[in-house]
């Protein structure tokens, strides 16, 4: 007799609320397979998601199933991530992120 399992992906992409992250969560949403966290650091721009760490307003209906969770956090805080990682066994890391700045690459330190 053969069993199988079904094997679950937890996967966390940063930049979620970005156009691209947007577009992989719709399509990667519709695998059961995948369970799908989303990381941002922009919570205005982040509000559509269901979000882990941040009340839902009443009457707000998220974008994405139920499932997926969105964490507001700065990709550049590592401690963080690392717990977003642990707490929730991610099996897969797509980093889409990127800084969002408008003062030239000399004179920001953080590139």
């Amino acid at each position: 007799m053969l069993i199988f399992y079904r094997i679950v992906k937890k996967i966390l992409i940063t930049g979620a609320s970005g156009l691209v992250a947007g577009i992989l969560i719709n399509h990667l949403s519709k695998n059961p397979n995948y369970v799908i966290y989303g990381m941002d650091k922009h919570v205005e721009l982040s509000m559509r998601y269901t979000l882990e760490n941040t009340p839902i307003a009443e009457g707000q209906q998220p974008m994405l199933p139920t499932k997926e969770k969105l964490y507001v956090c700065d990709f550049t805080d590592g401690y963080q991530i690392s717990q977003i990682i642990k707490d929730n066994q991610i099996n897969i890391i797509i980093h889409l992120a990127s800084l969002l700045e408008t003062e030239p690459i000399e004179k920001n330190q953080s590139y």
